[in-house]
């Protein structure tokens, strides 16, 4: 197989193979993150770790609150323009290091794979769900989930712990899968690359709007590339309705075009709020993160809906969340065959 991975967006569209290429890497996140598990007790991707651990490291050191806002917003293209630089930087290496493999179709569907998430995720959320059937309180299973979402759950009950890890499973779907397969495609594996490594940042430092003025920069750009993928993750989740058990694909679709309990973008956008209104439960509420920030959350979701959640909904989050994953997966392999 021979496949176009040049930094270039017209010819993208034509280069069937980076369609078949995002479907494998799809599929290999998804059945190895199950078999694994969140890696080091992190649901999110794995690229995103380097990011996080180093220009991520160095954002949280300027991040100083008593800064003054012109001085904060400074900060935080600084911080943008060397995460771009890096994600850059390795993208193009990635890429590079492709071409020097024969089989550059399998090398380019596991470079991708860690820009993904996907079966990661559903393995913390049926930890969970299997702490739920137990006797044992979900503070023996709530690690990974508040690793992977930067939440403190010390003080959570199980109906905060088991919100919070499907509203960050909303989230990081649009984030962590379908927006890298996006820009992948459309781009290529650099632009993939500098993608994760910018909702990386927006994720860390971005802080669902907490960190006002620092976080502005690395929030603008993230929503400036990352809006179309939200909207295309919210169409699935509403198209995976229809194979959820007791899901409404009504309200599903309401939740996408109704501004009505609707999720800010800084706080997830389209993603969370389709899934709220199609599970007819409530998810955000404050909650205050692994820095002892407090992020003041909206509540999303449809009126007079649950925020008691507990087994029976994050048993149809996972099927939502899987038959997402699925149907991402196989409508890049019809769109490939139609294309080509």
């Amino acid at each position: 197989m021979t496949i176009e991975v040049g930094f270039s967006i017209l010819p993208a569209f034509l280069a069937t193979d980076r369609l078949f290429v995002a479907a494998a890497s799809v599929t290999f996140a998804f059945v190895l993150g199950i078999a694994t598990g969140p890696f080091r007790g992190n649901a999110r991707p794995l690229f995103w770790a380097v990011l996080e651990g180093s220009v991520g490291r160095l954002g949280k050191r300027l991040d100083r609150p008593k800064r003054g806002r012109k001085d904060l917003i400074l900060r935080g293209v600084v911080v943008l323009a060397l995460g771009l630089l890096l994600s850059a930087v390795i993208g193009g290496l990635a890429r590079a290091a492709a071409w020097s493999i024969p089989q550059i179709a399998f090398a380019e569907a596991f470079l991708l794979s860690l820009c993904l998430t996907n079966g990661a995720v559903l393995h913390m959320m049926f930890r969970l769900y299997r702490a739920h059937g137990s006797k044992k309180s979900l503070s023996g299973a709530y690690h990974a989930a508040a690793c992977s979402s930067s939440v403190d759950m010390s003080g959570m009950d199980d109906f905060g712990i088991t919100r919070n890890a499907l509203g960050f499973a909303a989230r990081v779907t649009a984030m962590g899968l379908v927006a890298p397969v996006f820009w992948y495609i459309v781009v290529g594996l650099p632009g993939a690359y500098l993608y994760a490594g910018l909702a990386a940042l927006s994720w860390q430092l971005g802080r669902e709007g907490a960190s006002p003025f620092f976080g502005r920069p690395l929030r603008f750009a993230e929503a400036a590339v990352g809006v179309v993928p939200d909207w295309i993750t919210g169409s699935l989740f509403a198209l995976a309705a229809a194979f959820t058990p007791t899901a409404s694909i009504v309200s599903a679709f309401q939740g996408l075009f109704t501004s009505q309990g609707r999720a800010p973008y800084a706080q997830g956008g389209v993603s969370p709020s389709v899934v709220a209104w199609t599970l007819n439960v409530s998810l955000g509420g404050a909650v205050i993160d692994l820095d002892g920030v407090k992020r003041k959350r909206e509540w999303i979701g449809p009126p007079g809906a649950t925020a008691q959640l507990g087994a029976g909904h994050l048993k149809r989050g996972i099927y939502l969340v899987a038959v997402t994953s699925l149907l991402l997966a196989a409508g890049l392999i019809v769109a490939g065959v139609y294309v080509g």
